[in-house]
């Protein structure tokens, strides 16, 4: 499962303007239900004791999804301004125990988290 928005993004910057089931409407209105992700690189996350190995994707319902999701009046949206390229497509695929949830879910950034490009023939 890939997240479409993070709890914390929810509570801080759309609550106001979107309920759960809007969400769900504008992400299958968006075509996410039935996009093609297709994989760009792998990369982990890690502590002193957890690590996290993902896949990112790309997915160009995702992006528009995650742009329509910017509210119209902001001030009633949240305390915190919504930004539509903090989350992306990011698959969890392996974790060195269960306690890497501190880790996850997370912001992406492609410059500093790809580690191995990957490639689909």
């Amino acid at each position: 499962m890939v997240p479409l928005v993070l709890q914390s993004e929810y509570s801080d910057s759309l609550q106001g303007a979107y309920s759960v089931e809007d969400i769900m409407d504008l992400a299958r209105d968006a075509g996410v239900t039935d996009a093609r992700f297709e994989p760009v690189c792998m990369g982990q996350r890690r502590d002193s004791s957890q690590q996290l190995f993902y896949v990112v994707f790309r997915a160009s319902a995702f992006d528009v999804f995650r742009d329509r999701l910017t509210p119209l009046f902001q001030e009633h949206a949240g305390a915190v301004p919504y930004d539509p390229l903090l989350v992306r497509p990011v698959l969890a695929v392996a974790a060195t125990d269960q306690h890497f949830t501190h880790l996850w879910p997370m912001a992406f950034s492609a410059a500093s988290d790809c580690e191995s490009a990957l490639q689909v023939d």
